[in-house]
């Protein structure tokens, strides 16, 4: 059930003054009471404004206000300075009461013993204990039990069977009073969970409660102030904070006079209209009231610090009273809710640590026994480790090689076992070997002949995948399988556009330990037709060599094309071991398609049959301006390549052409004819305010093409 203490009354305070409730206040506590305030003999009979003939009347106007205000000074102020000073030493004493008895020892030990109303809770959070001690036993068991069979291994001897818990540091559950106790059944151990633990309708009644200095001011006592709840205060914080600016304001004090029931408002309202003799005895009627009120205002200022300096000390005294009492009752409370979390949480620690010591040596003990007992009456075998064998004993393992195995097994048991291996995976011919292992020993297993072939389907430089299977365990390897020889490096191809030629070399080396037992060599086939060999001869264990593979006749708009594909097979004898596709083709179709134009305008150039001459250059020149439009679209935005990258440009590389080689006639009207076709792509670069300095460029690169220097001629 949820601990109760006694309580008085609630009201926190989280901010107060060290040196006592008046510390700080901007106010002159006069203890002596002002003299009468001699006010209307200077200012009326000093005021012109005022006719002789209302001198009298203005007078008692005047001390009608000065008699007021200072009845509103000793009600209004005075009232006021008896609440501030109250709320003031309530404040400063709660927060120093609650600071000595929230450390009260004696209320603290009475929680450390009031534990046993929650200890049903705690059994709750012990079994954490009982199975974390359990569970951490029986794993140092077993393994203790394990390891002394493992360095039992090959010495000899057999483990000692003697049962020594080891023992483990545990770190019970911290705070387990928050974590165990429900939410709604825990004490409070701060003045905010005094406040919050307060039930609705004791919570309730607090909220409508008001201090006792409430109840014996009227009306004009409140004036505007808002009546404080302790609930208020604490809802502020607790932090009462003096402030003097509405009571010492005169003119808040008329206003609330003038709103209030007081016996003397009628003479007040008579002064609005008073009557007094004029011009030729005629009687005219005046208004006084704005001369009571400067009165009144005046005199109050003089009036209000006396009573409310005065007020204000008295009712300080019993403020402190109040808040010291009901600080204790606080303090007390929230004592005693600590030492109860203490308590609670200490005898937690301790009996978690008892019964996870209990439970760990009882688990340690049972799993240890267990394990002992499996361990001496049966075998235990592990891989430590596996290897293929080659049997060709040339450094490598081949495709299609008959493969050997080695293995270590070890046995930690107490007992014997046979042995039954064969291997899996990306092999053929699998082969079961038998043998036995001792107890508490280990044994490595050689097997030198064939017990599997390596699957003849894996190319050179692929893995193996081969598992080891020995009474149900599996161990894996990964073998890399090669040839005697095997190509390296990348293939480098050259083609020639205008000689119809291509060659590739390609890299070889023998990897293995042994020369090869015939020549190495290499064919290049292109359509079904071997069309280039090479043969280096046999090469020794770890030499490398270079097969050269050219040939010739191939037609130059296939280079062009990068048409030509071929395979290159490399053999040993006449044993094929790799194959490799190459493709032959121009490296810069636009500079080859331009060069292979210049020659057939001059009556050159390879033109395989059936093609007729006039047709190949045709089709070349229409390839030309395609490629031309396609530049032209490209460079539309950005820099100018036919000014300063002219040479690189379509009509740049025809221009070179033109001037670096002999031509006969008919090929400088070629190249004028194909400088009109390209001329009329001009348009295609665009113009800008009637200006247009690529095409510009563009044309003069043609101009050099035409026999007159004008294309458009």
């Amino acid at each position: 059930m949820k601990m109760t203490v006694p309580f008085l009354l609630l009201l926190v305070v989280s901010k107060a003054y060290a040196s006592g409730p008046l510390d700080g206040l901007d106010i002159n506590f006069n203890e002596t009471e002002p003299r009468q305030y001699e006010y209307c003999d200077q200012v009326v009979g000093n005021d012109q404004t005022i006719p002789a003939n209302a001198k009298f009347e203005s007078y008692k106007a005047c001390n009608y206000g000065l008699d007021d205000a200072r009845r509103m000074a000793e009600r209004f102020g005075g009232g006021n300075g008896q609440i501030e000073g109250y709320l003031r030493g309530y404040t400063y004493a709660m927060k120093e009461a609650y600071g000595t008895s929230a450390n009260e020892s004696e209320q603290f030990k009475l929680g450390q013993n009031s534990i046993n109303s929650v200890g049903s809770y705690m059994e709750a959070g012990l079994s954490e204990g009982k199975t974390k001690g359990n569970s951490e036993g029986a794993s140092d068991g077993g393994s203790e039990a394990r390891v002394r069979f493992v360095n039992s291994v090959d010495t000899g001897s057999f483990p000692s069977d003697a049962v020594n818990p080891i023992g483990r540091a545990y770190t019970p559950r911290q705070n387990a009073y928050n974590d165990l106790v429900p939410k709604d059944q825990q004490v409070p151990t701060s003045i905010k969970q005094v406040i919050e633990s307060r039930d609705e309708r004791e919570l309730g009644q607090l909220m409508l409660r008001n201090f006792p200095v409430y109840s014996q001011y009227d009306a004009t006592t409140w004036g505007e102030t808002t009546r404080l709840s302790w609930f208020d205060l604490w809802r502020d914080d607790g932090h009462y904070l003096f402030s003097k600016e509405k009571f010492y304001d005169a003119g808040l004090a008329l206003n609330v006079w003038l709103s209030r029931p007081v016996d003397t408002k009628p003479r007040y309202q008579a002064l609005e209209k008073i009557s007094i003799a004029g011009a030729a005895n005629a009687q005219v009627i005046i208004n006084l009231q704005p001369v009571f009120q400067k009165a009144f205002k005046e005199a109050y200022k003089y009036y209000v610090n006396y009573y409310f300096a005065k007020n204000f000390q008295r009712s300080a005294d019993l403020g402190q009273l109040h808040g010291a009492a009901v600080g204790l009752q606080l303090g007390k409370r929230v004592a005693f809710g600590q030492g109860l979390v203490s308590g609670f949480n200490k005898k937690f620690e301790d009996s978690a640590r008892l019964s996870y010591t209990k439970s760990y040596i009882n688990g340690y003990k049972q799993e240890f026994t267990t394990v002992f007992s499996d361990y001496t009456n049966n075998s235990k075998l592990e891989i430590l480790s596996f290897d293929l064998v080659e049997t060709d004993i040339d450094g490598i393992i081949q495709p299609g090689e008959a493969v050997g195995a080695r293995f270590k097994i070890r046995n930690i048991g107490g007992k014997g076992a046979s042995l039954s291996a064969n291997l899996s995976g990306d092999i053929l011919n699998p082969k079961v070997i038998n043998n036995n292992i001792f107890p508490l020993s280990t044994k490595v297993i050689t097997i030198s002949e064939g017990i599997a072939v390596i699957d003849p389907r894996l190319d050179s430089g692929e893995n193996a995948n081969v598992d080891l299977n020995v009474n149900g365990m599996k161990a894996h390897s990964s073998q890399y399988v090669t040839k005697l020889v095997k190509s390296i490096g990348s293939i480098e191809s050259v083609s020639d556009v205008l000689a119809g030629s291509a060659a590739v070399n390609l890299s070889v080396a023998n990897v293995s330990t042994i020369n090869t037992p015939s020549s190495v060599s290499g064919i290049l086939i292109i359509e079904g037709k071997v069309v280039s060999e090479a043969n280096i001869g046999k090469l020794s264990a770890g030499q490398n060599g270079v097969l050269a593979l050219n040939f010739s006749g191939i037609d130059p708009l296939k280079l062009l094309d990068r048409n030509v594909i071929g395979t290159i097979q490399l053999k040993m004898g006449e044993t094929i071991l790799e194959s490799k596709d190459v493709k032959f083709g121009s490296k810069n179709v636009s500079k080859d398609t331009i060069n292979y134009l210049a020659k057939l305008v001059n009556n050159k150039g390879i033109v395989p049959l059936p093609t007729s001459r006039e047709d190949r250059k045709s089709d070349i020149e229409k390839r030309v301006i395609e490629a031309n439009r396609i530049e032209l679209e490209a460079n539309r935005k950005g820099d100018n390549i036919w000014k300063e990258k002219s040479d690189q440009t379509i009509p740049g590389m025809l221009r070179t052409n033109k001037q670096l080689n002999t031509n006969s006639e008919d090929a400088l009207k070629e190249y004028e004819l194909i400088g009109k076709e390209l001329f009329k792509d001009r348009e295609i670069l665009p113009k800008f305010l009637f200006i247009a300095p690529k095409r510009k460029a563009f044309v003069r690169i043609l101009n050099d093409l035409s026999r007159s220097g004008n294309i458009e001629k």
